[in-house]
């Protein structure tokens, strides 16, 4: 619902109100026959104590089904001033002022799991999953093994919100403007004390439109030149910290009849706002009756009070907890270009062309030295003092020996010594972080696009490159100490016979012993610095074409515009890492593959009465 009501003369005023709800059902059936049944049937294959071979699952098909949704709703009530005034309304004055309330609430979720189910009889057979899920069965062909089960936690979550806002512009002669803005947020997420309950977020900013100055008016070929700056501080709310205790209420595994609470996370009384301070400088620009046009931006944004993992005394009762308590400094630059560089009575070619260079530091952290692993794994969490952000580390890859790959660790010794067969005679982690390398980051410092329009009467012709470059990501390692490997290394492997630049798989160690060290060898192998790769990549987003009829036809239909239009999205792409490796789908830091983006085929018409 909407209302809008004049008040005075340039002023007005608005109410809206508007609910939403929404609900999300899925429905996953694997019949008995599936590879994915069949797999899961001889998993968890046991020998019984009759000395029998039995399954842990009943004979039948997996049905899964989730049901969740939402309902947010947003209150807001706002005032409306724009009015100039003076001699030749030389002065303008812009304003609004408001208040708005929201609220998000999602309920619990449902989910159900069954297995023995037939989908004709509609019958399924119970099936103990949190045993299965917790102890597991001694497979007859993969040792220990448990099955997953859902989620047992029930998550009934509501948040609160109320703002208050207001910003203002003041222009003179239509030449210099200034601006000035101020909000007021508060939400049931932070703590008790009211100096960050209170905290208001702002900006002022200042513009000069230089061509309407009397002494640039008769500069024909500069149609546009606009200077302008903003300073101001913005804020960001993290839902996952509490400035209350979280506790959860448990039955016990051995005996489910007990009841007993534990606790979740710890109380931060002083949770905060992050705050984001940003200073921005820009200038905008058009030549030759706005044949070419453009802009540059240069800005420095300090982000303070971020929410990080902290170390804290264990005497206080946890070793970490999250805390306000990071700083990271981003700086950048965009510049944008554009031209319509010909033009006739029935044709024209506009050309678009974006970059932008960013970089990204950490100012402040507050974490005890930890594992290598830590620092390689979680790159968002793990840092170090005036490092790029997400940087990438990675253990320093030594050689292979008949197969097995070895490391050097912080003092240059590598870990694995072999006896005279070329088998390993001992095998040992790495975990000092100063037996790491720094390779470079997971967030592109550079990225861009490029659109191109060509227009022929009614016509329109475009497509949009995009690209990014200058980080880095990790190879899809196939895991050494996996058993159930479905990827081309199975057959590219060394092993007895045949060494090849793949390492040995956990299945051809010598022994049971060895093969146990397998994990650490394939925590090295797919983490160290022979498995980076750069992750630049050029991607044709999109291509379309639109057709306008023309004016007579379209008043023959009493319309006043009718468009059609037939875009594909996705349809190309090229990547420096190759091994068709689509940045945009892949997490960088693990080298796990996801779906690439779809190809899709979108057909419009568009119609104006």
């Amino acid at each position: 619902a909407h209302i809008n009501a004049q008040l005075l003369k340039g002023l007005s005023y608005s109410a809206q109100f508007q609910f939403e709800t929404s609900r999300s059902e899925s429905e996953t059936f694997h019949d008995a026959e599936s590879y994915k049944m069949r797999l899961a049937w001889n998993i968890l294959t046991y020998t019984n104590t009759t000395g029998a071979l039995v399954s842990a699952l009943p004979v039948g098909g997996r049905y899964y089904q989730t049901q969740s949704g939402s309902s947010p709703y947003t209150f807001r009530h706002r005032l409306n001033f724009d009015r100039s005034f003076g001699r030749n309304e030389d002065h303008a004055i812009t304003a609004i002022a408001g208040f708005e309330a929201r609220e998000s609430k999602t309920p619990r979720s449902l989910i159900d799991l069954r297995y023995g189910y037939d989908p004709v009889t509609l019958t399924y057979t119970q099936v103990d999953t949190r045993t299965l899920s917790e102890t597991g069965v001694t497979s007859y062909i993969y040792g220990r093994r448990t099955l997953s089960a859902p989620n047992r936690n029930q998550d009934d979550i509501k948040h609160r919100f109320i703002s208050v806002y207001s910003n203002g512009g003041y222009t003179y002669k239509r030449r210099y403007n200034l601006t000035a803005s101020v909000r007021i947020d508060q939400a049931d997420l932070f703590g008790a004390d009211p100096k960050y309950k209170y905290r208001p977020l702002w900006s002022v900013g200042a513009g000069w439109n230089a061509t309407n100055e009397p002494f640039l008016e008769n500069v024909s070929w500069l149609s546009m030149l606009k200077v302008r700056a903003t300073y101001g501080s913005a804020g960001n709310v993290d839902q996952t910290s509490s400035p209350y205790m979280v506790a959860r209420r448990r039955n016990d595994n051995l005996y489910p009849a007990l009841q007993y609470t534990d606790i979740v996370s710890l109380p931060n009384p002083k949770l905060r706002w992050e705050k984001t301070t940003t200073v921005n400088f820009g200038i905008d620009y058009a030549f030759l009756s706005n044949r070419i046009r453009g802009g540059f931006d240069i800005y420095h944004k300090l982000s303070t009070d971020l929410l990080v993992p902290t170390s804290l005394d264990p005497t206080v009762g946890t070793s970490s907890i999250t805390l306000n308590n990071g700083s990271l400094l981003n700086k950048g630059v965009e510049i944008s270009l554009g031209s319509e560089w010909f033009r006739t009575k029935d044709w024209s070619i506009n050309s678009n062309f974006v970059i932008g260079f960013n970089k990204t530091t950490v100012k402040k952290v507050n974490n005890v030295p930890t594992t290598a692993q830590s620092y390689v794994t979680a790159p968002s969490n793990y840092f170090d003092l005036n490092t790029p952000y997400n940087s990438v580390y990675a253990y320093r890859y030594a050689g292979m020996t008949n197969g097995y790959p070895f490391f050097y660790d912080e003092k240059g010794q590598v870990n694995v010594v072999f006896n005279d067969s070329g088998t390993p005679a001992s095998i040992r982690d790495i975990n000092n972080k100063e037996a790491l390398v720094p390779m470079g980051v997971l967030t592109p410092p550079s990225s861009g696009s490029f659109n191109q329009t060509v227009s022929w009467k009614g016509y329109d012709l475009g497509f949009m490159l995009v690209f990014s470059g200058g980080n880095v990501l990790r190879k899809d390692v196939t895991p050494l100490n996996s058993l159930s490997v479905m990827d081309e290394d199975l057959v590219r492997r060394s092993k007895d016979g045949a060494i090849t630049d793949l390492p040995r798989f956990a299945m051809d160690y010598p022994t049971l012993t060895l093969a146990n060290s397998a994990d650490i060898l394939s925590k090295l192998w797919q983490y160290s610095d022979k498995q980076i790769l750069d992750a630049d990549y050029i991607k044709l987003r999109n291509i379309s074409l639109s057709y306008t009829l023309n004016n007579a036809f379209t008043r023959m239909l009493k319309l006043s515009s009718v468009k059609l239009t037939a875009q594909a999205n996705n349809l190309w792409y090229r990547s420096k890492a190759g091994d068709d490796i689509d940045p945009e789908s892949y997490n960088l830091n693990t080298g796990t593959r996801n779906l690439h983006a779809p190809k899709t085929f979108v057909f419009a018409l568009k119609l104006n009465f």
